[in-house]
């Protein structure tokens, strides 16, 4: 009896070795996500005067993210006081531009800035640009 046991343990044993019940030492490391870089180089450069508002006034930036699959949108937000709103003006744009449209408002200050965000939720936010509206004679 005590030899059946024996037996049968083994072929237990033996059994889960052959279909594969073993240590697996493969180590998975987590997937990691890096922030897209913040928007730099404006366009209007940042604390330009005397910008022609008589065509449409485009915002440009730059901006890349390290994670080369990644998806980029831009939130822009623009003010003519500070702080700016919470609220973009424009979101969730697929490209590094934003037509601002023609502003009749000579002396103006505007103020700008543009959040990049990844497909992943990771972000960054640029500095807050400002540029002037040319004065009319």
């Amino acid at each position: 009896m005590k030899h059946l046991f024996l037996l049968l343990f083994l072929a237990i044993a033996l059994l889960l070795s052959i279909n594969g019940c073993k240590k697996d030492d493969t180590i998975i490391s987590p997937v990691t996500n890096n922030a897209p870089s913040a928007p730099v180089n404006p366009v209007p450069a940042n604390n330009s005067t005397g910008i022609d508002d008589s065509t449409a006034i485009i915002l440009s930036w730059e901006s890349t993210d390290p994670d080369i699959n990644d998806t980029l949108k831009f939130d822009v937000f623009v003010g003519t006081t500070l702080p700016l709103s919470t609220v973009p003006l424009a979101g969730n744009l697929s490209t590094a531009s934003y037509n601002l449209g023609v502003q009749t408002f000579p002396g103006t200050t505007f103020y700008w800035q543009v959040k990049a965000k990844d497909n992943h939720g990771a972000s960054a936010a640029g500095e807050v640009w400002q540029f002037t509206i040319r004065t009319r004679p």
